[in-house]
């Protein structure tokens, strides 16, 4: 700050307008990290969601997968789709989760053998 010859203190016009813009880079940059924060919670609460959908289905296919076959459902944006496959002396069951996102669809998949009494 240059010295001034009448003696009073104060901030000149430049320093204010540096101060407004490095706080107004600051806000902004705030801004961004918030807008990917709350995509990324969106994104988990789906993957939650879709994570839920296919323990469901898995748990319901695993007691009746000896007299099951392969389907579908669709429940809101998620989509589950299962198939059940013969294999030694039980069944393979497979189960598939899809939903939207704002970028690319989430997915997920799932596969567990059971055993079949004869």
């Amino acid at each position: 700050m240059a010295a001034r010859c009448d003696g009073r203190g104060g901030t000149t016009l430049l320093e204010v307008v540096v101060a407004l813009f490095v706080l107004t880079v600051g806000l902004l940059a705030l801004a961004g990290v918030a807008a990917g924060v709350t995509r990324l919670t969106t994104r988990a609460a789906l993957n939650t969601q879709l994570a839920a959908l296919l323990s469901e289905r898995l748990e319901i296919l695993t007691t009746e997968v000896c007299r099951s076959a392969g389907g579908e459902e669709s429940r809101g944006a998620f989509r589950v789709r299962w198939t059940v496959t013969p294999a030694d002396a039980g069944r393979r069951v497979t189960v598939r989760a899809s939903a939207p996102g704002q970028h690319s669809p989430l997915q997920a998949s799932v596969s567990r053998f059971v055993a079949c009494r004869p």
